[in-house]
């Protein structure tokens, strides 16, 4: 409550005024909106940003109150609201004909371009094997590991922010940049391509790295006759403003 009221003391009065006094502002709870979905026939697919569908950490204790499982999805999603005190859904929606299969697997990921900004604590991180490096990111996240393609992949994808690199690509300069140095060879590579893509799926459902479908569609470095994305040049050349 403490918290609500420094909130409510900071918020804009623009805000305040078109969100909180709108006249139509009518909340709701999660499972009551989903019941009137289900009678226009849709289903719940998911959130748009994949973390908030993941629980804060909870106790463990005997005693902790237990949350509903994940295959209560409905009953689920709307404790987690009450646990983040969420106000605001990016709720996805889908034909309630539509067989889903809600299991992340690495095989889907090794399929996407990846991107993150976590960025290693040292100038020089230590690729061998049995080193353990500290990556942190934004609002204070971080991870540790000793799993050299790992290391390397970050540190890649740190070094490239905030462009993207599909995952075939990132595993191969991830793999050759933690082979420089190592006196034993890397048998392995169907294993560690596997291992890299649980990993990094662990860290997309932290917030911790980005998936898009396909590259990111510009450059980080400046070319001698630069050239505007294709709409704003278009805008221009048609004279107007953006």
């Amino acid at each position: 409550m403490r918290a609500e009221f420094e909130r409510v003391l900071r918020y804009d009065p623009n805000h305040f005024y078109h969100d909180d006094l709108a006249e139509t502002n009518s909340p709701v709870y999660f499972r009551d909106f989903m019941e009137t979905a289900s009678r226009h026939g849709l289903q719940y697919l998911a959130e748009a940003d994949f973390f908030e569908m993941h629980a804060p950490p909870w106790p463990e204790a005997p005693d902790a109150p237990r949350l509903p499982g994940p295959e209560n999805l409905i009953e689920y999603e709307q404790y987690l609201d009450f646990l983040r005190c969420r106000r605001f859904r990016q709720t996805l929606l889908c034909h309630g004909d539509v067989g889903l299969d809600r299991a992340p697997r690495p095989d889907g990921l090794m399929r996407l371009h990846l991107a993150s900004q976590l960025r290693p604590a040292s100038e020089a991180p230590d690729l061998g094997h049995g080193k353990v490096e500290r990556f942190t990111g934004p609002k204070e996240s971080e991870i540790e590991t000793d799993f050299p393609a790992a290391k390397a992949a970050l540190a890649i994808l740190w070094e490239i922010w905030p462009s993207s690199l599909a995952f075939d690509e990132l595993l191969l300069r991830a793999r050759s940049r933690a082979a420089a140095g190592q006196t034993d060879g890397d048998d392995r590579p169907e294993q560690i391509a596997r291992e890299l893509a649980e990993m990094l799926l662990k860290l997309y459902a932290a917030n911790m790295i980005e998936l898009t479908a396909s590259g990111a569609r510009f450059t980080i470095e400046v070319s001698e006759r630069p050239r505007p994305a294709g709409w704003c040049g278009r805008s221009l050349r048609a004279g107007e403003w953006l």
